[in-house]
């Protein structure tokens, strides 16, 4: 289905293969709309469910800020693959007592595989920098070894964010994604 009124199409009738990836992983895929230019081009849903039944949405601030990060990848103004500390080198100093800090890369931030062996939003959330309560939270792991649920991380990734593109992630968001 294309333009503004597309029509809502059934699984069995869905003209576009699926990856067969989410299933593998456990995730239920109710529902899909994908828009291009303020134009709904697919919009699709799995029976009994309709893309437009309510549902709840968790961390939704971590996918804009991955989508923000994609579109700086997208801009070759940063890459998953960067060193963290490359970026941010002012903190150099409170990580040099750990190598491990040297192989943080923007790819484990995003993915929440920094080495921290918990959440240190908790450090950042009560801190007058929590840029630098980031890199004071000591690595328990090599990163990139170990997830931790680290809300602390998609805080990182949006200031990676700013610094690379020179815009905050909504502002970003608004200029490319949500024109």
């Amino acid at each position: 289905p294309q333009g503004p009124h597309a029509k809502q199409t059934h699984a069995q009738n869905f003209p576009y293969p699926i990856s067969p990836r989410p299933r593998a992983v456990g995730v239920q895929l109710h529902a899909l709309e994908i828009f291009e230019k303020n134009e709904c081009m697919v919009r699709w849903a799995v029976a009994p469910y309709s893309c437009g039944d309510k549902r709840e949405m968790y961390s939704l601030s971590k996918s804009f800020t991955s989508t923000a990060a994609g579109v700086a990848f997208g801009m070759g103004k940063l890459h998953p693959d960067d060193r963290v500390l490359d970026w941010f080198p002012e903190y150099a100093s409170l990580c040099s007592g750990d190598a491990r800090w040297s192989r943080l890369r923007v790819g484990h931030v995003l993915s929440m595989n920094t080495g921290h062996a918990a959440c240190v939003m908790p450090q950042a959330a009560f801190s007058q920098d929590g840029v630098r309560a980031f890199f004071e939270a000591p690595l328990s792991h090599e990163p990139g070894t170990f997830f931790a649920y680290n809300t602390a991380a998609s805080y990182l990734a949006a200031e990676l964010v700013r610094r690379a593109a020179g815009r905050t992630v909504p502002e970003l968001l608004a200029r490319t994604v949500f024109p």
